[in-house]
């Protein structure tokens, strides 16, 4: 198996201001990431997506090593600390700390309940 090349920043985009990770690119369809392509409806948005790339994480958890992008991320990840579960199934006790976590419960434990689409 062959192995794979480091390229540094400069090298692969030699005018840093281009470089996808300073910035996206503002265009008629929107923000969009300049190395992935991800459309992004504002520039906040294309700013806070860029700090996953550039692996920036602001938001540090006060009990663990943990550090977040986004203090939402860390608001999630501090219910794992408390035991928080606020997403709760309405169908049986099953509660979790996520919504996409319920959801997934949802369709896979009470199927029968999901509305069906003709």
């Amino acid at each position: 198996m062959r192995e794979k090349k480091e390229v540094s920043q400069s090298r692969r985009y030699p005018d840093a201001a281009v470089c996808p990770l300073q910035r996206g690119v503002a265009t008629m369809l929107g923000n969009v990431c300049g190395l992935c392509g991800r459309s992004l409806s504002s520039t906040s948005s294309l700013e806070r997506h860029l700090r996953y790339h550039r692996g920036e994480r602001r938001h540090a958890c006060p009990h663990c090593p943990y550090r977040a992008v986004a203090r939402d991320k860390l608001v999630n990840h501090l219910h794992t600390h408390t035991g928080h579960r606020p997403h709760k199934c309405q169908y049986c006790p099953f509660a979790t700390i996520q919504a996409t976590h319920l959801r997934r419960h949802i369709r896979s434990k009470h199927p029968a309940t999901l509305i069906q689409q003709p």
